[in-house]
This record gives C-alpha cells, structure tokens and sequence, in this order.
C-alpha cells in the first residue's frame, strides 16, 4: 500500500499501519521546544551557541534524571531506558524526545558528538552531515533535540540538511513517514545495504 504522492509516497504492507507522533507523544503531540516563541529555537538561548563545555556539570538542565520516567512518559505504551530515552511499541529505536530526560553521562557524549557544530558557528556541510548520522545512528532523534545538540535553529536544520538528507540523499528515515512536516518529527539514520557500501568505497 502506498501513503502520499510523489516523492513524499511512502509504501507498506497492507494491514501494517504506520507509526504517527499521536501514537508515541499522546493525542497532544505538540513539541515544547518548537515555535519561533521558544527559547531554544532563538539567539538568545544559552544552549544555542557557546562551547559544549558550556553545558557541561555545571548547566542546570544537565542535572539526575528523573525518578519517575516511566510514570511520566508521554505515550499511553511508552517508557524510558537507562539513557532517558523514549521507548515506544510503535517504533523499533529509542526516540530522544527531550534532552532534559537523558541521563547526565549520555547526554555529554550527545554533545561530544556535536563538539565542532556546538563549537563553532560556521561547519562545512560535509561535516554537519557526519555529526548528524552519528547522532542519529540506532536511535530517533527528534528535530528540536537534533537542533540542540548541534546549537542551531531547528527549522534551519530540517530544511538544509534534514529533508534532503531523507528525501534526496536516504541517509536518514523519518519516524512518521506520513507526517514529514510534523513538528515532532524525529530521524534516524538509514542501515546502508551491503552493496550500497561497497559503492560507496568504489566512488
């Protein structure tokens, strides 16, 4: 069965349905941390610009996880792992939807990912791609989470690098295929095939 049109047409077996942010987030799925009146989508935010040792110990929202995670979580099916990631029966990875819920010691080797982007504020695309997959690798990572990390406007992420990255290059996979634009959307990155390595190597 096919979902969409054009590009944006995703295909399924009949009879699966495909995971929507309701599903994992609850019929509320709003993201806190989206909108041009949140903090962290503006130059003003600490987390958007600074060094990543900014962030470290010493950063308030970098404090213990909750104790309570999987009483708190969002979805009806949902709970945390070890690291505060979401765990959901609609998706097959972990999904960061909020970096306050990461656990201290994961949350700093997120940001270590990011070291270059969060250190500096002009980043080859060649290299924000890289730090990209390498965040997104085995897990979903929502937008909004993604644009923390690397220190940048998250709608700025999603149409420089995101989208063409899923749509163009299929390095990364949307979370929820039949909401793309949705603001909770997250990505992962794509399991390259056998063949698809060697070609790369060949190229």
């Amino acid at each position: 069965m096919s979902t969409g049109r054009g590009r944006g047409t995703v295909y399924h077996l009949k009879g699966l349905g495909l995971p929507h942010p309701n599903d994992v987030f609850g019929k509320a799925a709003s993201s806190p941390l989206n909108g041009d009146s949140s903090p962290l989508n503006g130059g003003s935010s600490p987390l958007n610009g600074g060094s990543s040792s900014d962030l470290a110990a010493g950063s308030p929202l970098n404090g213990g996880s909750s104790p309570d995670l999987a009483a708190s979580s969002p979805g009806l099916h949902s709970s945390r792992d070890m690291h505060g990631r979401l765990l959901s029966s609609h998706l097959q990875h972990p999904i960061i939807d909020d970096v306050k819920c990461l656990a201290p010691d994961f949350r700093a080797q997120m940001e270590q990912l990011a070291a270059i982007p969060r250190i500096k504020r002009k980043v080859d695309r060649e290299t924000m791609k890289r730090v990209i997959l390498a965040l997104c690798s085995n897990q979903y990572v929502t937008l909004d989470c993604i644009a923390v990390f690397v220190c940048r406007n998250a709608k700025s992420m999603q149409s420089q690098f995101l989208t063409p990255m899923v749509r163009d290059e299929r390095t990364l996979q949307w979370a929820f295929p039949t909401t793309p634009n949705h603001p909770q959307q997250a990505y992962i990155a794509a399991q390259m095939m056998p063949n698809d390595q060697g070609k790369e190597k060949s190229e």
